[in-house]
């Protein structure tokens, strides 16, 4: 029998007593849908990083810290990750290592996670099915205060794939043992708690006493406010008519949120390093129809139709390349040149006629595209490309879609994992899970970074996925409210906003 998701609609405090943060929500998908094993994109991140939370983490200056271990270690070959002891959920459940060990399990039975596979450093040879099978090389130990992770070897990105949210912990009791789907979302390890999802797709969100990062300064009820129109226009219209009080790092554009917050005294903003990258990527049909000639036109048709609209936007640089230019992924010199060569070798087209489907560009965008691209259809599709169905028939593969990610300073194996995933850079499928393994297996830094700028460069060269501007995430907030979040990364703690006195 599948047990019903439970949400839990008790109230210990009054809300006049609470401090209500009234934040923006546009993704409809129902509650069920968010899974820390499924991530797909940036909204289900930013709802799941608030609900639970990791082994470890970063703290918003960059650092590795400790979150559900508040103690993590090599001892030998040994990764040693104690369980912080005064963590519980919002009822009083005690979060153990037994819960962080059916996290992992149920990762690897599921399969499904985005941002890095542990099993294949961990437990390769074991099959898993359920949750009582063993992995030889991770037990739990001090009567559920340590877990312990065994290796022949230290494993230089084992700790910083342990922050992805990929690997949030999930309490035992909240996950049906059968299905392993979560059916409660009240009990849970992050910050805040789901309280209630209403019937018009508002959910509000509680702070846990019981977790290490609550503060009487932080949001204690967090009203997630649903709205269906999707227009470019509506988060600030709903911040202006103060229906919201927040508007996250990818609920708007940059140049939006920072002109509002110049002229409206009113507001706190926050603005990350330049890290947000838009650029189109060529889907598997795209790849497979258009040559890679082909392709290289379309990206310069393309760059040559919205770049100007980008320059005269505040805080866009437009790129050639896909990290950015301080980052450790950076073309060489030569390398960017050697792009620029190829694309300058195919010969220039005014115009391309080809019927082709395109999906999430801008709407701003459509009418200087079309001018290029006249038989081109620019509509909005489900989901990124690659975790769509399109097997049955009622959706039409695009050729090449738009997309905004976060591109980090340094080396980031999640983020890798992720990429390689979505289809993004030139080697995908089997022969980027292998580049993948190799990638996290050296130990050697120098030749990590010559293989990540060697893949950069081949996905530029064949035109895989073509890089238009790098921009910063803002978000705002409305005074007396200020942001506190990290400017390396787009993530959006709402335990990090807190109320000036």
């Amino acid at each position: 029998m599948v047990l019903p998701v439970m949400v839990y609609f008790m109230n210990k405090t009054s809300d006049k007593s609470e401090n209500i943060l009234r934040v923006l929500r546009r993704f409809d998908r129902p509650l069920s849908t968010y899974d820390p094993v499924d991530i797909q994109n940036a909204p289900q991140h930013i709802f799941l990083g608030n609900i639970y939370s990791p082994l470890l983490e970063y703290s918003p200056d960059g650092k590795l810290v400790s979150a559900v271990a508040d103690q993590f270690q090599w001892v030998g070959n040994e990764a040693h990750f104690h369980i912080n002891p005064n963590l519980k959920t919002i009822d009083g459940y005690k979060i153990t290592a037994y819960d962080a060990e059916n996290t992992l399990k149920r990762v690897f039975i599921l399969h499904s996670n985005t941002h890095g596979d542990i099993k294949s450093i961990l437990c390769p040879e074991a099959k898993f099915a359920k949750l009582s099978d063993c992995c030889p090389n991770m037990e739990v130990r001090d009567n559920g205060g340590l877990l312990v992770m065994k290796f022949k070897e230290n494993k230089t990105f084992l700790f910083s794939m342990l922050t992805a949210m990929d690997y949030g912990i999930i309490p035992s009791r909240s996950v049906n043992p059968k299905s392993l789907a979560i059916i409660d979302y009240r009990n849970t390890s992050g910050p805040y708690y789901v309280d209630k999802v209403h019937e018009n797709k508002n959910m509000d969100l509680k702070a846990n006493p019981n977790h290490f990062h609550y503060s009487k300064k932080m949001p204690q009820k967090v009203e997630l406010v649903y709205s269906s129109n999707k227009g470019p226009n509506e988060p600030i219209n709903l911040f202006s008519n103060k229906t919201v009080d927040h508007i996250f790092t990818i609920g708007s554009t940059p140049d939006v949120l920072m002109d509002y917050a110049e002229k409206n005294k009113d507001v706190n903003l926050h603005a990350t390093y330049p890290l947000w990258l838009r650029y189109f990527s060529f889907t598997r049909k795209g790849k497979t129809r258009l040559t890679e000639a082909e392709r290289i036109t379309i990206g310069k048709l393309v760059r040559k139709a919205v770049l100007p609209r980008y320059s005269k936007l505040k805080s866009y640089d437009p790129t050639g390349q896909i990290f950015p230019a301080f980052s450790k992924g950076a073309l060489s010199d030569a390398q960017l040149d050697a792009v620029r060569k190829r694309y300058a070798s195919v010969k220039e087209r005014e115009v391309v006629t080809t019927k082709m489907t395109a999906w999430f560009f801008p709407e701003e965008d459509i009418p200087a595209l079309k001018k290029y691209f006249p038989n081109t259809e620019f509509v909005n599709g489900p989901n990124v490309p690659c975790f769509v169905d399109f097997s049955k028939g009622k959706i039409k593969e695009p050729d090449f879609s738009f997309a905004g990610t976060d591109m980090g300073f340094q080396e980031d194996a999640s983020l890798m994992a992720y990429k390689i995933n979505t289809e993004d850079f030139h080697l995908t499928g089997e022969k980027g899970k292998e580049w993948l393994k190799a990638y996290l297996e050296n130990p050697n830094e120098k030749q990590r970074i010559e293989m990540l700028r060697e893949l950069h460069f081949a996905t530029l060269e064949h035109a895989d996925t073509v890089p238009l501007v790098f921009c910063p995430y803002a978000s705002i907030v409305r005074k007396p409210w200020t942001l506190n979040f990290s400017k390396y990364t787009y993530d959006n703690p709402f335990w990090r906003i807190y109320k000036k006195p």
